[in-house]
């Protein structure tokens, strides 16, 4: 538990008074159900004992119980109000801030993990840990008030039963660490393969087209079979330990009916009470012992918030890539010295390699495919922070000891292989900075002939991005993404195959807007065109 709270204490104290307002509802409607039975066993005991007599008293009993009924339900529904806003508040607090911690997770640690996978344990582990917090400082102080108020009235009226109370209670810590470990290990098991069989009927929609190109239906859905086998055998399994749970709790709420009615019964038969008295004997010995089973059920809940809570210590835990704040203006050189660099578990890709770079130059990277040229254009751009031997340094500073995020977002342009287009508007995916010229950018366009015919870019700018794909052609995305790059303006300017789609028109468009460019930048471009070889003033052979 203890670590439950330490995880989620600074999601819930940016919300601390409507918390402090969700335990003080929590408090008065537990009273108004305490109140009653009590209200019930009064009125059972008028009814048999001056009922006729005194007519008044009936209207009196039920104006005080239509009262605190409807109290109790504009409470319960301010309560539940509460809930859903801290829940539905906290979980998105909550799913950011882990979200974030794994965008900054070095990009080796994604290699071997599945990303839709990923996304469902945390949508799932986060809502399963904020739903458990919450309802349990809504329900602790409940069950606790139901738990306690009724003792000194069971106390009251039989002792005995408040003896059969305290037997229960061993009973129930008993059964609970009995079954903790198999309620963990079965609650871990389900989840993790809760998030395989979505995630392989994610895959059926993501890879449609390969499906379909394929001709695929009939095969590709069997890739579901198996994740569903182990889901239905863990859920099983589940199912067979929460059982075992439950019945352990039937049996000893059995025994205490049991008891309610011989004890309670002998005592109204031998007139130690009324019949009035038992109704709010038992009801109070029901409501206490529905505290207790409360507790009860509350272990197996907090098993599978441990189990969500294990299960996102990794994006946390895990070595992210640094957060030092240095930043730079201007980057006038790069240095790169002895890199030697392999990924996790594979042969040394780039060897020893050494080489600095001057702004106003364009640098050609050729080399075979697979030789390691994408790889050194993302080395120096500071994603894998984790270089095994060598340094890269801009303007004599280590990446180390830059803040990378921020360099990219603002100093680095770079132009993937194959570019990524975000599910915004084309004019969203190109314009990421309000500080952008108009003028610059329209002129970027028509340069790249953005703006011809009716596939205009510029006329679909506006659309979102998903509806628009079908028209965006291979040679256009680059287009797309050297816009975005040059109007951040950067120091840095880093392309990867840029002209590998494009026509004899555009390479020619192309060229002269990075030779125009380099003027104030460094220009790195991996490529195998000869066209762009010729224009640069070093070619670096892989």
């Amino acid at each position: 538990m203890i670590r439950i709270w330490n995880f989620c204490k600074k999601f819930f104290y940016k919300h601390i008074a409507k918390l402090l307002l969700l335990i003080l509802v929590s408090v008065a409607v537990s009273l108004c159900t305490i109140m009653l039975p009590m209200i019930s066993g009064k009125f059972v005991d008028f009814l048999t004992s001056q009922g006729k007599s005194n007519p008044k008293g009936l209207s009196f009993f039920l104006r005080v119980f239509l009262f605190v009924s409807i109290i109790s339900m504009v409470l319960s529904y301010a309560l539940n109000r509460l809930f859903t806003d801290l829940q539905s508040r906290i979980s998105y607090q909550m799913n950011l801030y882990v979200v974030q911690n794994a965008q900054r997770l070095r990009l080796e640690y994604f290699q071997s993990k599945n990303t839709n996978r990923l996304s469902q344990q945390i949508l799932s582990d986060t809502n399963t840990l904020t739903t458990f917090y919450l309802s349990f400082f809504q329900n602790i102080i409940i069950n606790t008030v139901k738990a306690v108020l009724p003792v000194f009235i069971i106390f009251k009226l039989n002792i005995k039963l408040l003896i059969v109370i305290i037997v229960l209670l061993i009973l129930y810590v008993v059964c609970y660490y009995w079954t903790r470990k198999k309620l963990y290990s079965a609650s871990y098991n389900l989840k993790e393969e809760q998030a395989s069989f979505f995630s392989s009927f994610y895959e059926q929609l993501h890879y449609v087209y390969y499906i379909r190109l394929h001709g695929m239906l009939n095969d590709f859905i069997l890739k579901t079979t198996a994740p569903y086998l182990n889901l239905y055998n863990a859920t099983m399994h589940s199912q067979n330990i929460q059982y075992l749970s439950s019945s352990a709790d039937t049996v000893i709420l059995m025994l205490g009916q049991l008891a309610v009615f011989f004890i309670g019964g002998n005592a109204v038969i031998n007139r130690e009470i009324s019949m009035g008295n038992f109704t709010v004997l038992t009801t109070y010995f029901n409501m206490m012992v529905g505290a207790v089973r409360y507790f009860y059920s509350l272990g197996g809940s907090m098993q599978a918030a441990l189990v969500s809570l294990d299960r996102i210590c990794p994006f946390i835990d895990v070595c992210s890539e640094s957060r030092n704040k240095q930043t730079l203006d201007k980057v006038n050189r790069i240095i790169v010295s002895n890199i030697t660099f392999g990924y996790l578990n594979d042969d040394t890709i780039i060897n020893n390699f050494s080489h600095e770079f001057f702004s106003g130059k364009i640098y050609s990277l050729c080399g075979a495919n697979g030789c390691g040229k994408s790889t050194l254009l993302q080395l120096i751009v500071g994603l894998y922070e984790e270089l095994g031997n060598g340094r890269i340094l801009y303007d004599f500073v280590s990446i180390n000891e830059l803040d990378m995020n921020w360099m990219r977002r603002h100093k680095i342009g770079y132009v993937e292989q194959e570019p990524e287009l975000l599910n915004e508007t084309l004019r969203e995916n190109i314009i990421q900075d309000s500080s952008f010229s108009n003028e610059y950018y329209k002129k970027l366009l028509k340069k790249l002939h953005l703006t011809e015919g009716g596939n205009e870019v510029l006329n679909r700018s506006n659309e979102k991005a998903s509806t628009s794909f079908a028209n965006i052609s291979g040679e256009e995305r680059p287009k797309i993404a050297l816009i975005r790059e040059l109007l951040k303006n950067p120091s840095i300017l880093i392309l990867d195959e840029p002209t590998a789609s494009m026509d004899i028109e555009s390479v020619n468009n192309f060229i002269s807007i990075i030779q125009r460019e380099k003027l104030y930048k460094i220009v790195i471009i991996a490529t195998h065109d000869k066209r762009i070889i010729d224009i640069s003033d070093e070619v670096i052979c892989l």
